[in-house]
């Protein structure tokens, strides 16, 4: 008769795992995306107070809408050369 740890060892995977680096990913991951909801946010208040729409100011950074969205949702950071767009508007 096989003793338990026999048996649970049958149920081991012949891929090794990558936990450890997915959970490093997830680390890294949620530091970028803190800064792109901290940017998202000086984004929108500068807007707001300006009186400006998000379409207005995605024609004053000379791209489109639907690029300008995901970083609004603080979902992504802009590229280097949009972000310098950016912090010129802004002037930050």
């Amino acid at each position: 008769m096989n003793t338990t740890a026999e048996r649970l060892l049958t149920f081991k995977s012949k891929v090794p795992s990558k936990w450890r680096e997915n959970a490093l990913l997830r680390l890294n991951n949620q530091e970028e995306r803190k800064k792109a909801r901290k940017l998202a946010m000086k984004i929108l208040n500068y807007i707001d107070d300006i009186g400006m729409s998000s379409h207005s100011f995605a024609e004053r950074l000379g791209i489109d809408y639907e690029t300008l969205l995901p970083i609004l949702k603080g979902h992504t950071l802009p590229s280097e050369d949009l972000s310098k767009k950016i912090n010129a508007l802004l002037m930050l």
